[in-house]
């Protein structure tokens, strides 16, 4: 049967999710408002861009070439509606993004062509004179007071256009005698607004994620700390159980290097040796304390293990105290060799022996 721990979910585990689903809701609407404005913005400069570029290419027309026209197909024969046939032409090169250029009159309340970019013949191509029948009346209004502006997204039988107006004025007069108009698709137009949103909501996405991944990794480091911090708590609990269950036994514990021969002491060792803690510990400090008849019998068992003989050893012996006080010792040994069984450290334990009857073997 599987435990319902299994299916418990931890309180910081709960926090975590909930941080993570507040930060991930508040990215997406920030996502949203971020496409949307920008969007808006970006809308906005291409609307201003295009109608600079009618504005500049309005600049370009000659009013005189205008008022030679008349606005039917006797145009067709004047060199100057060829004229402006090829600056129509020239226009719509200039500007990979429009689909249509030309130059519109008014006659009453619609709209009309003078000249456009499209060759006779062909199915977009307008003669001169052909009336504009989806003439809006903001287009009239315009016409008249001689504003330049933008239109759309908005649908003709042509399609479905964004589009940009600007005046020719008669200079002496002050009179709009045409309008250049220069024609973006609005599929074309939209999918370049699009693309820019998705970017942004693409690098908001990102930012969420990556946000995601870093609280994460954090979260998982503080868990980290918070388990070594607690490891350490059990390792200092452990040490200090260790030395106050030492006090109680009055074990010693010694460690001795064998390349650099220096011995280090526990305060118990002191303590059984009767040595001031102050002193400098050297090996001198164990060989001189070992009662004579004992000497030599110690110093074979530490040769052997210097000499790798053994692993391990345990020993029995004497030693004095200020040269009268006798202590009988028992030394349990372990060797630590290197991965070449070369010995570098033998480390021990050392526990006064006096009150037990004991005998060595």
């Amino acid at each position: 049967m599987i435990s319902s721990s299994h299916y418990t979910i931890t309180k910081s585990n709960r926090n975590f999710l909930l941080t993570s689903v507040w930060i991930s809701a508040f990215f997406i609407a920030l996502g949203i408002f971020a496409t949307v404005i920008i969007g808006s913005k970006v809308d906005e400069n291409e609307r201003e861009r295009l109608l600079i570029r009618a504005k500049n290419a309005a600049i370009l027309i000659e009013p005189s070439d205008v008022k030679a026209l008349s606005g039917s197909e006797i145009d067709l024969e004047n060199p100057t509606y060829q004229k402006l046939k090829d600056q129509m032409s020239e226009l719509k090169s200039a500007n990979p993004d429009a689909n249509f250029t030309y130059l519109m009159g008014l006659n009453g309340e619609k709209l009309f062509f003078f000249v456009d970019s499209e060759s006779p013949g062909t199915e977009d191509y307008s003669a001169p004179g052909d009336v504009y029948e989806e003439t809006l009346p903001i287009e009239v209004e315009n016409f008249k007071k001689g504003l330049a502006f933008v239109e759309g997204p908005y649908s003709d039988k042509w399609g479905d256009w964004v589009s940009a107006y600007a005046p020719i004025i008669d200079s002496e007069s002050r009179e709009t005698l045409a309008i250049i108009g220069i024609d973006v698709d609005a599929l074309y137009w939209s999918d370049k607004i699009l693309s820019v949103r998705l970017i942004v909501g693409f690098v908001t996405l990102l930012m969420c994620a990556f946000l995601i991944v870093l609280m994460l990794y954090l979260k998982n480091s503080v868990g980290n700390i918070e388990l070594l911090h607690k490891d350490n708590e059990s390792l200092r609990a452990s040490q200090e159980y260790l030395l106050e269950t030492e006090g109680i036994v009055h074990l010693g514990r010694w460690n001795l290097n064998i390349s650099s021969n220096e011995l280090a002491w526990n305060d118990q060792m002191f303590s059984i040796f009767e040595v001031d803690q102050n002193s400098k510990i050297v090996p001198d400090t164990f060989w001189n304390s070992i009662h004579p008849e004992d000497l030599q019998e110690v110093k074979i068992a530490f040769n052997k293990a210097i000499a790798g003989q053994l692993d391990s050893f345990d020993i029995l012996y004497r030693i004095l105290i200020s040269g009268t006080k006798s202590k009988k010792i028992l030394s349990i040994c372990s060797v630590r060799k290197t991965s070449r069984g070369e010995v570098f450290r033998i480390i021990g334990t050392a526990q006064d022996m006096s009150k037990f009857s004991i005998t060595r073997t």
